[in-house]
């Protein structure tokens, strides 16, 4: 704990303030998020919607993570986010949200995937929500192997990642507001549909289950602000998002 309490000089918090605000592009920014993660000893963060009642693959609503993203594919692959109470505490969310694997109460599904973040350091992390950004509400999140934050570095890094989320808003190009971006996944999903292939040919060929795709699929429909698959196939060709 000394060597986080030395990182919270009063210059440091500064800079990092600084860097948020002074991000000019999106990879400013994710660099400017490291600099937090690692300042304040975590080791992965991500930068996300927060999900809603409707949404099933957490992979579909991440701006920015640096966790590997087989772990979060098996997060989806599990259909944990739908059924997560934890989850579901963020949309009510009015203070960080702090949390530790062998203390938070999980079920089996849950408590597998808490082992597998364990194999790459992560104990504990703390969710930060923005819940008046604009077009949806966004959280940050923090993910490592530390003692419990104190109220000092939660009060600060509170302040931060509202300001990261907010800086995001800013920097979102000016269509996002209205057409969110897609994920590679989605994509990949929608060209196939574009191809022809029905949601269960799409899953044999990505090897993934019908539930996916067609949660994918649902995905791509919202944010495109479609009405069915024929209408995202079409607007997805037309804006060149796919040939």
């Amino acid at each position: 704990m000394a060597e986080i309490a030395m990182m919270m000089d009063g210059s440091r918090i500064l800079e990092l303030r600084a860097r948020v605000a002074r991000s000019d592009t999106t990879t400013e920014l994710i660099v400017a998020l490291g600099e937090i993660t690692s300042t304040f000893g975590f080791n992965h963060f991500t930068l996300t919607d927060i999900p809603q009642s409707r949404d099933a693959l957490l992979q579909s609503l991440i701006h920015f993570t640096s966790l590997p993203y087989p772990l979060i594919a098996a997060y989806d692959q599990a259909e944990i986010l739908q059924n997560s109470a934890f989850v579901r505490s963020w949309r009510a969310a009015t203070s960080p949200i702090e949390w530790d694997i062998d203390q938070f109460e999980l079920d089996d599904t849950e408590a597998a995937f808490g082992q597998r973040l364990k194999t790459i350091h992560v104990r504990m992390g703390v969710v930060f929500t923005a819940p008046d950004c604009q077009p949806e509400p966004l959280a940050f999140l923090l993910f490592g192997d530390r003692e419990p934050l104190d109220d000092a570095e939660k009060a600060e890094l509170d302040r931060l990642a509202v300001a990261a989320c907010r800086r995001f808003e800013q920097l979102r190009p000016v269509s996002a507001h209205h057409l969110k971006s897609l994920s590679s996944r989605e994509l990949e999903v929608i060209k196939w549909t574009a191809e022809g292939k029905t949601s269960h040919e799409i899953g044999r060929i990505l090897n993934l289950s019908d539930h996916t795709i067609n949660a994918y699929l649902a995905n791509a429909i919202r944010k495109m602000e479609c009405v069915n698959r024929a209408q995202l196939v079409a607007k997805a060709i037309r804006l060149k998002l796919i040939e």
